[in-house]
């Protein structure tokens, strides 16, 4: 096997080839770091390299899997985290050069599991400046364009760009991300990998830097659903020191992955397709669905007639609280920060605390009516993703009749789901002219089991995961 393809292999096959002393973190540390020093000239995937630090780590995991101590699945696995997770003794910059040398003196709780488990951080990836927007609307970001592994020339998404573009094209295992309106999902969906916004709460976020309380939500990134579950495995839990973790039972998330999805009601929200969508996108979305009906699942169309007023209480929300996070840095350091960036952040401090008041009673019978569709269906799908990637600078997209800015195109299957606060995943459902489609996955709230699970038995009855670029 060559270094290309064992940076390819999924976690859980890693896993049984290190448990099995088939090959070494360090024989893995070192392909990935060949692989990250090859493609960082056309990704920009990094902000941070940790090169010396990801082999010491490497060494120390071979040394204790030889002596027997073996933690799991992801021990020795390298794996990346979005710059605004904070990292012991490892700059964070929340993508701006503010804080460029900023190093905290702990690790987010995240992290801090991850490193317990055995994984190692071999870098810290790129992102939108303070991880707030989709695309470059001018300009570049501070430490530059993300570029899709599918095709350099286009967007890898965001603003968790860094962290998919890695996963995507073998320079990592697995990455965590963050997600307020899709930031998770949205490079995951373009980049044609498998990411999930669990449930609002399930993972603690000491340590992530808040763009909007009410919306964040971390999650992680994987070129495999199982990978999915593992990490899940490893991070999924309450925490005290977080005031919105959820002190609720964590189940073994492998074990929701039965290859079955009989019985399970698929609903369709007839919504999804009176908006904007891509006739291609539209089609292999349908057919995939049509695969989870052959599956032995049943389909139903269901209305939610709410869902056309995600983006008014979206924006709101997020300018208010986003406003909120970063009204000092705006009053003391704003001529430093993205220009675009500084124009939302300064948008919010004027939106009054009436406008605010009524998006937050809005948003009450927006997740009434969201959660009256589990009554009668156990998932939700649609598209992740209106279109695929657009070329890097593009800011409007024509859809028919219909033009839309592209951040906006990229949230609208999406954001409703940071609202509502339901686990949420997307994964490669097929190509339209060489570009990933996504399938998203919507459960109740808690039970990413049921998610993974159908996700799980549409990857093993396709082979889009399967599928790489070549780089």
């Amino acid at each position: 096997m060559n270094s290309t393809e064992l940076c390819f292999l999924s976690v859980s096959r890693l896993a049984k080839l290190i448990e099995g002393k088939d090959i070494s973190p360090v024989d893995l540390v070192t392909a990935y770091l060949a692989r990250i020093e090859l493609l960082e000239p056309r990704l920009n995937s990094f902000i941070t390299v940790l090169s010396e630090q990801a082999l010491d780590e490497a060494r120390k995991a071979e040394k204790e899997i030889a002596a027997g101590r073996y933690r799991g699945p992801l021990h020795g696995i390298p794996m990346t985290a979005k710059d605004l997770f904070l990292s012991k003794g490892v700059r964070t910059t929340l993508g701006t050069r503010i804080y460029d040398t900023r190093v905290p003196d702990e690790d987010s709780t995240l992290i801090a599991r991850l490193k317990e488990a055995g994984a190692i951080l071999i870098g810290k990836a790129n992102l939108n400046p303070l991880a707030y927007g989709e695309i470059a609307e001018e300009g570049h970001f501070d430490y530059g364009h993300m570029h899709n592994p599918w095709d350099p020339s286009l967007v890898s998404g965001g603003s968790s760009g860094g962290s998919g573009s890695a996963t995507a094209a073998g320079e990592v295992g697995f990455a965590l991300g963050s997600d307020t309106g899709g930031s998770v999902r949205i490079p995951c969906a373009l980049c044609g990998i498998v990411g999930l916004k669990p449930t609002y709460g399930r993972l603690s976020r000491r340590g992530m830097t808040t763009l909007s309380w009410s919306l964040d939500s971390p999650g992680p990134m994987t070129r495999t659903v199982e990978d999915n579950a593992l990490v899940m495995n490893a991070i999924a839990g309450f925490d005290p020191k977080d005031a919105s973790s959820a002190d609720m039972p964590v189940p073994d998330y492998t074990k929701a992955l039965t290859g079955d999805v009989k019985g399970l009601r698929i609903g369709m929200p007839k919504e999804f397709f009176e908006v904007p969508v891509d006739p291609t996108v539209k089609e292999t979305v349908l057919r995939a669905i049509e695969e989870m009906r052959a599956l032995g699942a049943t389909v139903h169309e269901v209305t939610w007639p709410l869902y056309h007023y995600y983006e008014s209480i979206s924006t709101i929300l997020l300018l208010v609280e986003g406003a909120a996070a970063y009204r000092e840095l705006v009053c003391t350091k704003g001529s430093g920060l993205y220009e675009p960036l500084r124009m939302r952040l300064e948008a919010g401090l004027f939106v009054s605390a009436a406008d605010y008041i009524q998006a937050q009673q809005s948003r009450v019978l927006f997740n009434r009516q969201c959660n009256e569709l589990f009554t009668k269906v156990d998932l939700l799908v649609g598209p992740s993703t209106p279109i695929t990637a657009t070329k890097i600078g593009s800011s409007d997209i024509t859809i028919g009749d219909t033009v839309m800015g592209v951040t906006a195109l990229h949230t609208q299957y999406l954001s409703p789901f940071n609202i509502t606060g339901l686990p949420s995943l997307t994964l490669p459902c097929g190509f339209s002219a060489g570009l990933p489609v996504g399938l998203q996955i919507v459960g109740r709230a808690f039970d990413e089991q049921t998610v993974l699970r159908a996700a799980h038995a549409y990857e093993k009855a396709t082979d889009w995961h399967l599928r790489r670029p070549s780089l």
